[in-house]
């Protein structure tokens, strides 16, 4: 059975004040649409529900009161979801799901981060660590509400904003310090101890296809699952080590770490924002997004 919840409203005003005159001033309609709308929709339900007596209307003692008691939950629960869909436009709650790897998020997303949470603390934050593919994954599941990725990535399902562009670059420490003396070929790596992310790394991916177009296969001697670690690896002597440049220019700066310059170098790469296309985004998820922009 489907009725119009218009006419529920009008029972339900009807109910609550007695008289079919306040109901229709409440309802800013006219007494006898009030009157009709009540004989409506007893005529779909096929019962009575209201008796009229000298003081007014008067719910009928196990129909109408069972259904007023019904209906009047109903309507604080339409009443409650509308008074939370405020809160949420006006950004007084609601919550906002992220998936970044812990560079993007150290590098790229802690500042908006502590900027969003500052301006809207009522907003609950849920950060999951995981790889570019990981958190495409998820996003696709619905577990999150914006991916931040490792480019390229193609995905006819995700509408994708890049953020920021880096550089991947290979560097050393002091120990190897001749071969950062003149722009090395890329086949330079085949010589010595290789360190990269791991094999589910998107921006691992890259260099490879990046390194095989250019005539060099090379499997990396060791996989760490973070830049951190590359970087102190390579500080510590163990080989060469493919780090992201922007991230370590303090080590550099320093002469911790040298960079060993390729023919021809990795090329720049973006820093992507993802979402689902043809999918509303909150309006937490909105905000987040504008601080991008």
């Amino acid at each position: 059975m489907s009725i119009d919840l218009e006419l529920y409203k009008v029972f339900y005003t009807v109910g609550k004040t007695g008289n079919l005159t306040k109901a229709a001033k409440e309802l800013y309609i006219t007494q006898p649409a009030v009157s009709q709308s009540i004989k409506q929709l007893e005529t779909l339900l096929g019962g009575r529900l209201f008796v009229r007596t000298p003081k007014g209307m008067k719910l009928t003692e196990n129909e109408g009161e069972m259904m007023f008691g019904y209906v009047e939950k109903a309507i604080d629960l339409i009443k409650s979801a509308e008074n939370k869909f405020r809160q949420m436009k006006n950004l007084a709650i609601g919550v906002l799901h992220i998936g970044a790897g812990d560079s993007l998020i150290k590098y790229h997303l802690l500042d908006k981060i502590n900027a969003f949470h500052e301006k809207h603390p009522q907003i609950k934050i849920q950060l999951t660590n995981c790889t570019s593919t990981g958190a495409i994954d998820l996003l696709k599941t619905g577990l999150i509400d914006v991916a931040f990725v490792n480019m390229p990535v193609n995905d006819s399902a995700l509408e994708i904003t890049e953020i920021d562009r880096v550089r991947d670059c290979f560097v050393t420490n002091q120990k190897h310090k001749s071969l950062a003396e003149q722009t090395q070929s890329l086949s330079v790596l085949t010589d010595h101890t290789l360190m990269m992310l791991d094999k589910n790394s998107n921006s691992r991916k890259n260099v490879l296809t990046f390194l095989k177009e250019n005539g060099v296969n090379v499997t990396p001697d060791i996989e760490l699952g973070s830049l951190d670690l590359l970087k102190e690896f390579a500080i510590n002597g163990l080989g060469i080590a493919c780090v992201v440049k922007e991230y370590i220019q303090k080590e550099l700066n320093e002469g911790m770490l040298i960079e060993i310059k390729t023919d021809p170098p990795l090329p720049s790469r973006g820093i992507g924002l993802a979402t689902l296309k043809d999918v509303p985004a909150s309006f937490a998820v909105n905000e987040f997004i504008s601080s991008f922009k």
